[in-house]
């Protein structure tokens, strides 16, 4: 019996001493999580996402790149917005497309000799457009298709992107100035005779800057045209009116005065 009771007694004691090592045991994790947190270390710390190119300042470059993987060459100048009453000038981007085609508008790049290239119709081929608006120059297109290719032919033709740093032609300079010869109409100002007559150095000696000729060339018809130009006038008393704006392929001649004083 009494052999009974300390057996008893012995298991009690086991059974309480356990318990007291699991509740201390529970205590120590308390206490590291009270120390140290349940955060992750510093070093732990989520890596974050790499932000794109374009939020940290850095230019990503946009090829164009129309149907048929035609890709324009890279421009060398700055590229500014469209702007539609703009005559094209050499380097500008453009779509051109046909509505009775149902395909999307093709890119082209006006070239370095003032062209583009529609050599998908072997009877128009490369077709001079700098100097000349969209609105012409589509008006030849669907000219040129109806008479080969077309019953009708709805031709759409829009400036993308203008370079502005382009020159959209040249002008020929001769006579009574002080520095004849070819000048560059650039692409992004209006460029009128007495400007040209000024980038030329102004007048010569015995100049008739009241009667400069412009001669200029229809580019569909091949047809001259000539205008007398006052241009002493213009500069001397503000005559803006009487000015007149270059273009492409113009010629201006300063005569010399019949009677020199």
């Amino acid at each position: 019996m009494i052999s009974r009771i300390c057996a008893q007694l012995f298991l009690i004691v086991g059974i309480a001493g356990l318990a007291e090592v699991q509740v201390q045991a529970q205590a120590n994790i308390n206490a590291a999580q009270s120390q140290f947190g349940t955060e992750p270390a510093p070093y732990a710390t989520p890596v974050q996402p790499a932000q794109p190119l374009e939020a940290r300042g850095i230019p990503v470059a946009q090829p164009v790149v129309g149907p048929g993987g035609y890709a324009p060459q890279p421009e060398t100048g700055s590229l500014g917005a469209p702007d539609p009453t703009k005559p094209l000038g050499r380097g500008d981007i453009v779509t051109f497309s046909i509505a009775q085609d149902r395909e999307a508008p093709q890119v082209m790049q006006v070239t370095d000799t003032g062209e583009l290239d529609f050599s998908a119709f072997p009877k128009i081929g490369r077709v001079s457009v700098a100097g000349r608006t969209c609105a012409q120059v589509a008006t030849e297109l669907k000219r040129r298709l109806e008479a080969d290719y077309y019953n009708a032919a709805d031709v759409t033709l829009g400036i993308n992107r203008v370079n502005i740093l382009s020159s959209r032609g040249k002008v020929y300079i001769t006579g009574n100035v002080l520095a004849p010869g070819p000048q560059d109409l650039p692409a992004n100002e209006r460029t009128t005779v007495s400007n040209a007559i000024i980038r030329a150095g102004g007048f010569a000696k015995f100049a008739n800057g009241g009667h400069v000729k412009v001669t200029r060339k229809d580019k569909l018809s091949g047809k001259a045209e000539s205008f007398t130009v006052d241009v002493q006038s213009i500069i001397t008393k503000g005559r803006l009116d009487r000015d007149i704006e270059l273009q492409d392929g113009d010629y201006i001649n300063v005569p010399q005065n019949i009677i020199n004083f």
